[in-house]
């Protein structure tokens, strides 16, 4: 008979390690399942942060230290046995159909769940302190709506940004970037260009153009798709959200809402 037993708030199960993101395009798979702690939220919504063994899986770590912050993977990580369970690899599962299939293996010892706890209600606390309008974050790309249409959401995170956030009704609206300009709303959208000569966001150029030099958008032109902005709650913005990674300046934010206000 199998065992009985009352869920922590965090719990260990397992995957297909096929079906785990780890917010990144990555190059190494197990033909192991992928361990993970889970935290349950109460409709039916699951975060899961993928495990991976160290000792064991050294070229996905050699990956992941390439591909992403070591120190920031390090930082807002924890160790539960021999693995590191980082949250910046963590996704928010439930409500749209691409929940993978998950094997409970049991809760996780008190100790070991208690100093899990603690971390992440820090990290919440570190991702709230640098949420206000006009800031960009990193998220999982199953974060992210474009509009009605169902699609196949994909296994990195992209930046998006606060355009508003309504406390009154505990909503935060948010805009995301994209690279595939052929999808863009040429009389709302606003793409990013550091190439860019002449004025920013004039309206008379289709789409308008803003050509401050942010760190998250030089590496290619970028599109921040005004049309397809999204409204979640406060709870299940931090819960999701990877973290902070700048601002635009006041005049790209002023712009930005004019544009959300006519649409």
């Amino acid at each position: 008979m199998a065992k009985k037993f009352e869920l922590a708030l965090f719990y260990e199960a397992e995957a297909d390690d096929l079906e785990i993101a780890f917010n990144f395009d990555r190059e190494h798979y197990s033909d192991l399942p992928r361990t993970l702690a889970v935290y349950p939220d109460r409709r039916d919504r699951k975060l899961v942060f993928p495990g991976v063994e160290l000792n064991r899986e050294k070229e996905l770590f050699e990956e992941i230290c390439r591909k992403q912050r070591k120190k920031l993977v390090e930082k807002h990580g924890c160790k539960i046995k021999s693995r590191l369970h980082s949250f910046l690899w963590r996704r928010m599962y439930g409500g749209d159909g691409h929940m993978p299939v998950l094997r409970v293996l049991g809760p996780l010892p008190p100790k070991t769940a208690k100093a899990v706890e603690k971390k992440w209600k820090s990290y919440l606390e570190y991702l709230g302190g640098s949420m206000k309008a006009g800031n960009v974050y990193l998220a999982p790309d199953n974060m992210v709506g474009f509009g009605p249409s169902h699609r196949r959401f994909k296994p990195y995170s992209r930046p998006i940004l606060i355009s508003d956030i309504d406390t009154a009704t505990n909503r935060v609206k948010f805009i995301p970037f994209s690279t595939r300009l052929s999808l863009i709303d040429e009389k709302r959208d606003l793409l990013f260009d550091v190439g860019h000569q002449g004025p920013a966001l004039d309206r008379n150029i289709s789409p308008a153009v803003e050509n401050f030099p942010y760190e998250f958008a030089t590496r290619t032109r970028t599109a921040l798709r005004i049309s397809a902005q999204n409204s979640v709650s406060i709870d299940k913005f931090l819960q999701s959200v990877l973290h902070p990674m700048g601002a635009l300046r006041p005049q790209a934010l002023d712009f930005i809402r004019s544009q959300t206000q006519e649409g």
